[in-house]
């Protein structure tokens, strides 16, 4: 898989060196768990709230790491938009009878 990426998508520039930052190769499953673990005690879910992506966290960000996160994907946010932490959003109600589910 590591030769497709290398070999094929990045020499075709489908990719750039940088995507190799994005994930991590090992052979040891408990080092596999322990990656899996620590990102999703952070990120818990995204969708979108009209032309707007809600990206769900199970800490918040700080004012550093907002930066950080703007910088890096500049080329992917609308011109003129900031990111931002938010609070919650209320839960959509998916069955009439869900009674624990907000409007």
């Amino acid at each position: 898989m590591f030769e497709f990426l290398r070999d094929i998508l990045l020499t075709r520039g489908l990719i750039s060196g940088e995507d190799f930052g994005l994930f991590t190769i090992t052979r040891d499953p408990f080092e596999a768990a322990q990656i899996i673990n620590d990102f999703y005690r952070v990120y818990h879910s995204s969708r979108f709230v009209g032309k707007t992506l809600v990206i769900r966290m199970n800490k918040p960000l700080n004012t550093e790491q907002i930066g950080i996160l703007q910088e890096e994907f500049s080329e992917i946010v609308e011109p003129g938009s900031r990111l931002a932490m938010a609070p919650p959003l209320a839960r959509r109600v998916t069955s009439p009878t869900c009674s624990t589910c907000r409007a």
